[in-house]
């Protein structure tokens, strides 16, 4: 029970926002009448990127200084500078939004492939119906998109429980545990206060649930029959 609430606000962050990301961004870019290649380049260009180099990036984004990029962009509208990763109501969000951003580039090319093989002529059909944009996305491209929708599901939870090195790396799980996952908690408990029992059956739990994940995920994968997109 403690290892899941550890790791129940991450979790909902980062599938509650870079799950979604993706799709949307996908959408926004097929739709893009000039420029697509240009686009999809700079937003793929985080993951080519180290995670060290993005964590360090970020940790200078977020200094708590007035002289800190980002507060200088408050001070620009106006709004008063933050503290980011030492306030415990902004340090988990603030941790998840560049790991939404490394990520949102890989998932966003392979939206974009799956979009491009669907028929031409259903929106058409829609179209000639009077439908709109929501009515064709919600009645054709999300159910046509579903299988992989539900695959980067799959995905998207199980990397929500790898976040451990970026939350280590950038705040240690603090300030006053408010960024405190399962991971770090393993982690602290087998190499710092040596409690390798602890430890250790936090790490069998943990693991047992995302192999198990992983096995849906290989069953769906298995029942999926896979198109080749135009180019």
């Amino acid at each position: 029970t403690l290892l899941m609430a550890l790791s129940n606000q991450t979790g909902a962050l980062v599938l509650g926002c870079g799950f979604f990301a993706p799709i949307i961004l996908a959408l926004m870019l097929h739709e893009v009448p000039r420029g697509k290649i240009l686009f999809r380049t700079l937003y793929y260009l985080p993951a080519v990127t180290t995670g060290l180099v993005i964590m360090f990036l970020w940790k200078q984004f977020y200094e708590p200084s007035a002289s800190g990029l980002l507060n200088r962009v408050l001070a620009f509208f106006h709004l008063p500078a933050q503290t980011w990763l030492q306030d415990p109501k902004l340090a988990m969000i603030s941790v998840v939004i560049p790991l939404i951003w490394a990520g949102v580039g890989p998932g966003c090319i392979i939206y974009l492939a799956a979009l491009k093989s669907i028929p031409e002529e259903y929106y058409e059909a829609a179209d000639l119906d009077g439908a709109g944009i929501w009515p064709k996305v919600r009645h054709i491209t999300i159910p046509y998109l579903k299988p992989l929708i539900i695959i980067n599901f799959v995905g998207a939870f199980v990397g929500a429980f790898r976040s451990f090195d970026f939350i280590f790396a950038m705040t240690g799980g603090g300030p006053l545990f408010s960024t405190h996952v399962a991971g770090l908690e393993i982690w602290y408990n087998a190499f710092l206060y040596l409690n390798f029992g602890y430890a250790v059956a936090a790490a069998w739990i943990l693991g047992s649930l995302l192999v198990g994940f992983t096995l849906w995920q290989l069953r769906i994968l298995s029942r999926i029959q896979f198109r080749t997109a135009e180019a």
